[in-house]
């Protein structure tokens, strides 16, 4: 038998799942890099889980293929509903990342309609 602080966290989560946890009633928080995660207490065992992370492994099983991403497609790390939820590899992960250029730069000064109003002038 593997005891539960003998596994990884994707296992931890399987185990759970198939014991039928609900999450629904674990307090939620907000990790520093955005993504909603919650402390699953399972057999006396306690790990901080990402919600989105457990949701997949509940509906589809731990992702075998190597070097696979959970990625969401609206970008939402908040919305960890599971029709916005993809497995993909780091590539596909990239690509769905918001652009730092021009007017999509959070840094940038300037906005649309600033933006419009200098091609109108000029």
């Amino acid at each position: 038998m593997v005891y539960a602080t003998e596994m990884t966290t994707d296992e931890f989560c399987l185990r759970a799942a198939k014991k039928g946890v609900d999450i629904s009633k674990y307090k939620k928080t907000t990790n520093k890099g955005g993504y909603r995660v919650f402390s699953l207490n399972l057999d006396g065992v306690k790990r901080q889980v990402k919600e989105h992370r457990f949701l997949w492994i509940q509906h589809h099983g731990i992702p075998t293929k190597s070097k696979k991403i959970i990625d969401h497609i609206n970008r939402d790390k908040s919305d960890n509903r599971i029709e916005n939820l993809r497995l993909v590899n780091s590539l596909g992960n990239s690509r769905n990342r918001r652009s730092y250029t021009g007017i999509g730069n959070p840094a940038v000064k300037i906005n649309e309609r600033i933006v419009e109003q200098i091609r109108k002038e000029y």
